[in-house]
């Protein structure tokens, strides 16, 4: 008896599926990590400290410390993709950060000229 594990699903079905060496060359290749330090336009990231397939063990603080054109938000719930305001509704509380973030990048970007 196998125990399904996200590493088993991506070994055996996703890494094959999109034509990936093994998992582990998957793992390396679908990841934004490397590409982190080389972002030059203001980018905000968010993630659910609660994530069950990225969550808080995943995150390297001090990797998005050390640009200054990122920003990291995270909240303590939200689960992988977990934007609703509550179970009953189709409001998603995601806009309004997003959009803080963007009028602040404008605001930003006024100030300089």
């Amino acid at each position: 008896f196998t125990r399904t594990t996200f590493k088993n699903v991506d070994s055996i079905f996703t890494s094959k599926l999109y034509g990936y060496k093994d998992v582990d060359d998957y793992y390396y290749r679908a990841s934004c990590f490397h590409n982190i330090p080389n972002i030059k336009t203001p980018t905000l990231f968010m993630n659910a400290l609660d994530d069950p397939v990225v969550g808080e063990a995943c995150i390297d603080y001090d990797l998005f410390k050390n640009n200054e054109n990122i920003a990291m938000a995270t909240t303590k719930y939200g689960g992988h993709l977990g934007y609703g305001e509550s179970h009953f509704s189709q409001k998603c509380w995601i806009v309004n950060p997003i959009l803080k973030f963007l009028n602040g990048i404008n605001g930003s970007i006024k100030d300089q000229n």
